[in-house]
């Protein structure tokens, strides 16, 4: 088995008046933030708001860094 390249993606948690936004993929069947990919030459903040205006069509402030995880979704960094 040969080694995989790292996939980067970035989402947002998006919080309005204290309710949490989750995106329901009905192909997965489970809830997600709003997020994807990050294309090459882009910053992990310029894919979270990209992503957001393509899946839920408004414009967001990335105000704080929260996590960094692995393939196996092990936290590597908070609070950068």
């Amino acid at each position: 088995m040969g080694i995989m390249e790292p996939i980067h993606l970035s989402g947002c948690a998006i919080i309005e008046e204290g309710k949490l936004l989750l995106l329901w993929k009905k192909k997965h069947k489970h809830y997600e933030f709003p997020g994807g990919k990050v294309n090459l030459g882009e910053s992990l903040e310029e894919a979270a708001r990209r992503e957001v205006r393509e899946e839920i069509w408004c414009e967001v402030d990335i105000i704080k860094y929260l996590i960094k995880m692995n393939r196996a979704g092990l936290v590597k960094k908070i609070n950068k």
